[in-house]
């Protein structure tokens, strides 16, 4: 497999298994974009937590919710036709209950536990901090399987985010980072030699601005990949 067809078939996600999937890297790198990809295909129930505004789903059926938000999904309307919820929560940052309901919307993905659920966290960096993993986070984190979850995370720091994050994540979307402490944080909590680590991100980086660097930790193979695909010509949303 070649390393353009392995970045494609990167954002080929099993909705019959939960995954972790991180995305790291500055605005307008890409993470945002191939966070949107996986989440424009996944063919199950889909909820993205907004605190921008900037990732509102496409789908006409878009059920819009803010805080405080229900316990949980409501189901599909089969006798309509729907086969799938898909839900923007919209969270405001100047709330005083800001943390609380970011946590609170990710519990629409949570439950009811018997369905696949995906879960986009935007800005994933204001959801949880290195020293704090909110209640429903660390749940999900810790037991998405159980859940039947599946967690797209989009943050431009990761020396900022909780390191089960990385240590958890099935695949590590890594674009741009100028800041070397977070490029070590990375190396670190995934494994990878510093040194190595450096070599193919500033390699990816000379090849093109939105090359990014994939870690797959179940094979521990570390992919210098082009851009995604679309994402050159278009350019990301963030």
């Amino acid at each position: 497999m070649t390393d353009e067809e392995a970045a494609a078939e990167a954002l080929s996600i099993d909705p019959g298994r939960s995954s972790v999937v991180l995305f790291v890297g500055t605005k307008g790198s890409g993470k945002s974009a191939g966070a949107r990809q996986i989440f424009d295909s996944w063919p199950a129930d889909r909820v993205v937590i907004d605190v921008t505004g900037d990732a509102r789903p496409d789908d006409p059926d878009t059920i819009a919710l803010t805080a405080p938000f229900p316990s949980q999904l409501p189901e599909p309307d089969h006798d309509a036709g729907q086969k799938r919820i898909t839900a923007w929560a919209r969270v405001d940052p100047r709330s005083p209950t800001y943390e609380h309901d970011q946590d609170q919307a990710l519990g629409l993905a949570l439950y009811p536990r018997h369905r696949n659920t995906l879960a986009w966290i935007d800005e994933y960096g204001q959801a949880a901090t290195a020293a704090k993993i909110p209640p429903n986070l660390r749940l999900a984190l810790n037991s998405s399987r159980h859940y039947y979850l599946t967690l797209l995370l989009a943050c431009p720091r990761p020396r900022h985010i909780p390191t089960l994050t990385i240590q958890q994540a099935d695949r590590v979307f890594i674009f741009r980072l100028p800041n070397p402490a977070d490029r070590e944080v990375v190396a670190e909590n995934a494994g990878i030699p510093l040194p190595t680590f450096e070599r193919q991100y500033h390699d990816a980086q000379r090849r093109d601005k939105h090359a990014f660097l994939l870690w797959n930790p179940h094979d521990r193979i570390l992919l210098n990949c082009p851009p995604l695909p679309g994402i050159a010509h278009r350019g990301p949303r963030a």
